[in-house]
Protein backbone atom coordinates (compact mmCIF):
# COMPACT_ATOMS: atom_id res chain seq x y z
CA UNK A 1 0.00 0.00 0.00
CA UNK A 2 2.89 2.37 0.69
CA UNK A 3 4.29 1.90 -2.83
CA UNK A 4 0.89 2.74 -4.34
CA UNK A 5 0.75 5.94 -2.31
CA UNK A 6 4.30 6.85 -3.32
CA UNK A 7 3.59 6.24 -7.01
CA UNK A 8 0.39 8.29 -6.81
CA UNK A 9 2.24 11.13 -5.08
CA UNK A 10 4.98 11.09 -7.72
CA UNK A 11 2.39 11.17 -10.49
CA UNK A 12 0.67 14.20 -8.95
CA UNK A 13 4.01 15.94 -8.41
CA UNK A 14 4.97 15.33 -12.04
CA UNK A 15 1.64 16.73 -13.19
CA UNK A 16 2.13 19.86 -11.09
CA UNK A 17 5.67 20.37 -12.37
CA UNK A 18 4.94 19.75 -16.06
CA UNK A 19 1.36 20.75 -16.80
CA UNK A 20 0.51 23.64 -14.52
CA UNK A 21 3.34 26.00 -15.47
CA UNK A 22 2.33 25.59 -19.12
CA UNK A 23 -1.23 26.53 -18.31
CA UNK A 24 -0.19 29.60 -16.34
CA UNK A 25 2.28 31.12 -18.79
CA UNK A 26 0.60 31.89 -22.07
CA UNK A 27 2.80 32.34 -25.10
CA UNK A 28 2.59 35.73 -26.77
CA UNK A 29 4.80 35.08 -29.76
CA UNK A 30 2.45 36.70 -32.26
CA UNK A 31 0.16 33.70 -32.41
CA UNK A 32 -3.44 34.24 -33.38
CA UNK A 33 -5.88 34.99 -30.58
CA UNK A 34 -8.05 32.16 -29.32
CA UNK A 35 -11.19 31.35 -31.30
CA UNK A 36 -13.40 32.08 -28.32
CA UNK A 37 -13.03 35.33 -26.41
CA UNK A 38 -11.48 35.10 -23.01
CA UNK A 39 -12.91 36.87 -20.00
CA UNK A 40 -12.88 40.62 -20.59
CA UNK A 41 -12.45 40.50 -24.39
CA UNK A 42 -15.14 42.13 -26.46
CA UNK A 43 -16.99 40.33 -29.20
CA UNK A 44 -16.79 41.62 -32.75
CA UNK A 45 -19.61 43.65 -34.25
CA UNK A 46 -20.64 44.38 -37.83
CA UNK A 47 -18.70 47.64 -37.50
CA UNK A 48 -15.52 45.63 -36.89
CA UNK A 49 -16.24 43.37 -39.87
CA UNK A 50 -16.93 46.29 -42.22
CA UNK A 51 -13.45 47.70 -41.56
CA UNK A 52 -11.86 44.73 -43.33
CA UNK A 53 -12.82 43.85 -46.92
CA UNK A 54 -11.53 40.32 -46.37
CA UNK A 55 -13.67 39.87 -43.24
CA UNK A 56 -16.72 41.22 -45.07
CA UNK A 57 -16.09 38.82 -47.97
CA UNK A 58 -15.65 35.93 -45.53
CA UNK A 59 -18.92 36.86 -43.80
CA UNK A 60 -20.71 36.81 -47.16
CA UNK A 61 -19.19 33.41 -47.96
CA UNK A 62 -20.16 32.06 -44.54
CA UNK A 63 -23.74 33.30 -44.90
CA UNK A 64 -23.98 31.71 -48.34
CA UNK A 65 -22.50 28.36 -47.24
CA UNK A 66 -24.52 28.05 -44.06
CA UNK A 67 -27.74 29.51 -45.38
CA UNK A 68 -27.91 31.55 -42.18
CA UNK A 69 -27.66 35.30 -41.64
CA UNK A 70 -24.70 35.61 -39.27
CA UNK A 71 -24.74 39.42 -39.05
CA UNK A 72 -26.45 39.30 -35.63
CA UNK A 73 -24.31 36.51 -34.15
CA UNK A 74 -21.49 38.15 -32.13
CA UNK A 75 -19.53 34.92 -31.60
CA UNK A 76 -19.65 34.03 -35.30
CA UNK A 77 -18.58 37.59 -36.19
CA UNK A 78 -15.67 37.34 -33.76
CA UNK A 79 -14.50 34.05 -35.24
CA UNK A 80 -14.86 35.45 -38.77
CA UNK A 81 -12.87 38.59 -37.90
CA UNK A 82 -10.08 36.50 -36.33
CA UNK A 83 -10.01 34.10 -39.28
CA UNK A 84 -9.82 37.01 -41.72
CA UNK A 85 -6.87 38.53 -39.83
CA UNK A 86 -5.06 35.18 -39.81
CA UNK A 87 -5.83 34.64 -43.49
CA UNK A 88 -4.48 38.10 -44.37
CA UNK A 89 -1.13 37.20 -42.83
CA UNK A 90 -1.12 33.81 -44.57
CA UNK A 91 -1.90 35.43 -47.94
CA UNK A 92 0.99 37.86 -47.53
CA UNK A 93 3.45 35.06 -46.82
CA UNK A 94 2.30 32.22 -49.07
CA UNK A 95 -0.03 33.83 -51.61
CA UNK A 96 -3.07 31.76 -50.69
CA UNK A 97 -5.06 30.90 -47.59
CA UNK A 98 -7.49 28.16 -46.71
CA UNK A 99 -9.98 29.34 -44.14
CA UNK A 100 -11.78 26.70 -42.13
CA UNK A 101 -14.37 27.58 -39.51
CA UNK A 102 -15.84 24.37 -38.13
CA UNK A 103 -18.91 24.62 -35.91
CA UNK A 104 -19.45 28.27 -36.83
CA UNK A 105 -23.16 28.14 -36.10
CA UNK A 106 -26.07 25.75 -35.78
CA UNK A 107 -29.76 25.74 -36.50
CA UNK A 108 -32.58 23.20 -36.46
CA UNK A 109 -31.02 21.36 -39.41
CA UNK A 110 -27.70 20.88 -37.62
CA UNK A 111 -24.19 22.24 -37.21
CA UNK A 112 -22.80 24.52 -39.91
CA UNK A 113 -19.17 24.58 -41.04
CA UNK A 114 -17.44 27.00 -43.41
CA UNK A 115 -14.42 26.28 -45.59
CA UNK A 116 -13.13 28.62 -48.30
CA UNK A 117 -9.91 29.27 -50.14
CA UNK A 118 -8.70 32.71 -51.21
CA UNK A 119 -5.72 33.74 -53.30
CA UNK A 120 -3.63 36.88 -53.24
CA UNK A 121 -5.29 38.08 -56.46
CA UNK A 122 -8.78 37.67 -54.99
CA UNK A 123 -7.78 39.51 -51.81
CA UNK A 124 -6.25 42.35 -53.85
CA UNK A 125 -9.46 42.66 -55.84
CA UNK A 126 -11.44 42.95 -52.59
CA UNK A 127 -9.31 45.91 -51.48
CA UNK A 128 -9.90 47.71 -54.77
CA UNK A 129 -13.71 47.54 -54.46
Amino acid sequence: MNTTLIILSLGIALLVIVAFPRLRHKKTDGAAPPAFPEHGQKLATMGDIEKSPLALWLLDQACAQTGTDLRNDPLALTRIAEAAAKAQLKIQTSGTAEISLPFLTADVTGIKHVAVKITHEQASALRKL
